[in-house]
């Protein structure tokens, strides 16, 4: 059964204990301060859910979102990815957005990402279930090596 843990005009943070995942889903434009309490607070979560589950996914539901701000995404990269892999995120897939200049934004981001060589992996979906597939299948240590 998913939880809803955090709710805004723009944006929210469900659980789903099935996969385990934190789901972050934004909605249109996001304001700047409101991105980085959401991000702030799922860090939050993340801490929580390892404590209690052992392990974690992260899935960035933006298919309804809007373009964001280039300072909110290089936070993102630089400061918030760092800290939710040294909390013990160590998947993150993106749904990506059906607005055309967000799919730019985030694309440039996950480019970025790579480049940086950063160690937490992230994978882009068109859809939230084949996001929870992956998510479930990176988590299940039976499935390594498959």
């Amino acid at each position: 059964m998913i939880t809803k843990l955090y709710t805004t005009e723009s944006g929210s943070i469900d659980f789903d204990p099935s996969v385990p995942c934190l789901i972050s889903t934004y909605n249109g434009f996001i304001g700047s301060e409101d991105f980085r309490n959401q991000g702030e607070f799922g860090l939050e979560m993340i801490q929580q859910k390892i404590r209690k589950y052992g392990k974690i996914a992260w899935i960035g539901d933006l298919s309804k979102s809007e373009i964001f701000d280039d300072e909110d995404v290089e936070w993102t990269g630089l400061e918030w990815s760092t800290k939710a892999y040294a909390l013990g995120l160590h998947y993150r897939a993106i749904v990506m957005p059906e607005s055309v200049f967000a799919a730019i934004n985030v694309r440039d981001f996950i480019a970025r990402h790579n480049e940086r060589k950063d160690p937490l992996v992230i994978k882009s979906f068109t859809d939230i279930a084949s996001a929870k597939a992956w998510c479930k299948q990176c988590l299940d240590p039976l499935s390594v090596g498959r």
